[in-house]
């Protein structure tokens, strides 16, 4: 569905920006916090603008196929259909500048459980100690061993 490139594309663009502007790119001898943004930025709008490129060129729909039967993996089953790119794509806005606000940690681990638990209707156990594991291992890569700078917040 192009609705998801376009999505992606704007958050990309917003990562891109986000991470020249507020964090920087290059500080002194080493890569600023800003660098990983606009690298992952970059390749998500690459990877957006080369599936709508290939759609055109093979000359499928860009709206996608039609579905009319049941979810088998119901994922924002509580959202239409028709809305639920819109809905994963505003929560990563959200949850991009509440990091500011609350820190990488609580935002790391908020954004994982929500997604687990609400969107891919995980277990609140297993959602829960996922959501630890994974701001356990960025917080000791990024923050302990590669002294990246992330927004402090609360924490």
């Amino acid at each position: 569905m192009l609705v998801i490139e376009i999505a992606l594309s704007a958050l990309s663009i917003l990562w891109i920006v986000k991470g020249a502007v507020d964090y920087g790119v290059w500080t002194g001898q080493a890569p600023g916090g800003g660098l990983f943004p606009i690298i992952g930025g970059l390749i998500l709008l690459l990877c957006c603008v080369l599936d709508i490129v290939l759609r055109i060129k093979r000359k499928e729909p860009l709206n996608g196929e039609k579905f009319e039967g049941p979810d088998e993996y119901i994922m924002l089953g509580w959202v239409p259909r028709v809305l639920r790119p819109i809905a994963v794509t505003l929560y990563g806005f959200g949850s991009m500048f509440v990091l500011e606000y609350l820190g990488f940690i609580p935002c790391v681990f908020l954004t994982c459980f929500v997604w687990l638990f609400f969107i891919s209707r995980r277990p609140a156990l297993r959602a829960f100690l996922t959501s630890v594991v994974t701001t356990g291992i960025l917080y000791s890569i990024f923050v302990a061993w590669l002294n990246i700078p992330f927004p402090k917040g609360l924490f």
